[in-house]
């Protein structure tokens, strides 16, 4: 007995002094690699205890409470006022922060290639969106990337008709009432079930015609609803709340696992998968395309690539969420700033007015007109870079590389950044630095955008390059 528990201890000390020598070589390595490559060491977030536990503890409250946003600009302003990059580490996992445009642009464009989508993502969101666009990795994500690309076209995108029939049941749903005015009420649910429907016609080729639920008129209110659709924003919205402690636990993700997070997931699976056996179980033809006659149906477009019941339906899933949950949110900022300044609303319905006429009476209402419209974009790219509808996103260095920018006592040198090390981005963050936007940078004022080059300190959508 005595022999076996010394033979257990000794294996324990020789696998710690193993584990230590491998950690200080690499130590020794990534220093070594950094000073060759002239980069400087990056700040690090100053905390209470070295494991960040309570800094976990901090942001995980700001997730309940909806102010996680605002914790990112805390907590980088922590490290100073003109530092936009630093490291920190929670349970022993280091990862950097970064909100400065430079780093941005290297992670999402000119080094790409060097960086990933981590796979804690795929991990973490997985059990609701499996491998899709917005959660594969490597040549997988390639291929969804162009397998979805390729099926929206310019027409598809401007098809102002299909806009209108839903508009048109927005417009029931916020119906005004004898005194001419509408009811207060809360406008985030009615906008997701107006995103919901949209998306879920185009992607299945049926709506859900959840705003139903919210129109005035009778007939309206007595559509049917298709699958589960009548209660399917009350699952994506259970979901939304435990994949945020989800992301934010990282490696540890496991964690966070609720029996209810899956049943929720369950009942989403079970609504996209009747479209993908309806869609499975008749012929199609995969050299057929869409025609002007014929309206665009991802799915059945998808289908001509794939019969993989459970491809189409996380591609499928992925792009709803997508759709819906960006959609809904842009279009509440935007009321929300515009119900506040009555100078810039007005300004705004002047020209709409005078570009387009009366709801009653339109006209040049076109795809062509409405981007050629200068002020109604200024309003848009100002909601935009306030909401930041994707406020965060991360990539994994794939191999030894660098970032422009974070290192030395200003922030401005070049910091190593080691194969299988994280960065956060925080577009929100970005956009909210007065440095940038100027000392009004919280005001809405769209008349900041005239004559301004965008650039990488605007990616709302926090994966691409907005132009």
């Amino acid at each position: 007995m005595y022999l076996t528990m010394l033979i257990l201890l000794c294996s324990a000390v020789a696998v710690v002094l193993y584990k230590s020598v491998l950690a200080f070589a690499e130590h020794r390595r990534r220093v070594t690699e950094a000073a060759r490559r002239g980069c400087a060491p990056v700040r690090l977030l100053p905390k209470r205890d070295p494991l960040g536990l309570l800094e976990l503890k901090k942001t995980l409250e700001a997730g309940r409470e909806h102010r996680h946003l605002d914790h990112v600009i805390e907590c980088m302003d922590a490290v100073g006022q003109d530092i936009h990059t630093f490291q920190d580490n929670v349970l022993g996992h280091k990862f950097l922060a970064t909100r400065d445009p430079e780093n941005v642009q290297a992670l999402l464009a000119t080094q790409a290639q060097d960086f990933d989508l981590t796979p804690n993502r795929l991990g973490a969101l997985g059990p609701f969106l499996g491998r899709g666009i917005f959660t594969a990795t490597g040549d997988y994500w390639r291929h969804s990337r162009a397998m979805i690309r390729s099926k929206f076209d310019r027409d598809q995108v401007s098809d102002l008709g299909l806009q209108e029939r839903h508009v048109q049941v927005l417009y029931e749903a916020l119906a005004a009432g004898d005194d001419g005015w509408t009811e207060t009420c809360d406008l985030t649910p009615i906008f997701l079930a107006y995103a919901m429907d949209i998306g879920t016609e185009i992607i299945f080729g049926q709506s859900t015609n959840n705003l139903a639920a919210y129109a005035s008129d009778s007939n309206l209110a007595k559509r049917a609803y298709c699958a589960s659709g009548e209660d399917l924003n009350s699952h994506l919205h259970s979901i939304s709340d435990m994949l945020l402690p989800r992301a934010a636990l990282m490696n540890y993700y496991w964690l966070a696992s609720p029996p209810a997070f899956f049943r929720h997931c369950k009942k989403v699976h079970r609504f996209v998968d009747t479209y993908v056996e309806e869609i499975l179980g008749r012929p199609i033809d995969p050299e057929a395309k869409p025609t002007n006659t014929k309206r665009f149906v991802l799915l059945e477009e998808l289908a001509r690539e794939t019969r993989e019941p459970l491809r189409l339906r996380y591609e499928c899933l992925n792009v709803l969420i997508a759709s819906r949950t960006s959609t809904a949110s842009f279009i509440s900022y935007t009321f929300a700033y515009l119900s506040r300044d009555l100078a810039v609303f007005q300004k705004l319905r002047a020209i709409v007015l005078n570009q387009f006429g009366l709801f009653n009476n339109p006209h040049d209402l076109t795809f062509e007109n409405l981007k050629a419209c200068q002020y109604l974009h200024w309003c848009l790219n100002e909601a935009l870079r306030l909401g930041a509808p994707l406020s965060m996103n991360i990539r994994k260095a794939i191999r030894d590389t660098i970032l422009p920018r974070g290192g030395g006592p200003e922030g401005r040198q070049p910091i190593f950044v080691p194969k299988g090390h994280e960065i956060f981005f925080f577009p929100y963050a970005m956009q909210h630095r007065a440095d940038i936007w100027g000392e009004d940078v919280e005001d809405f004022r769209p008349e900041r955008w005239e004559g301004r080059k965008f650039g990488w300190e605007f990616v709302p959508f926090g994966n691409v390059h907005w132009s």
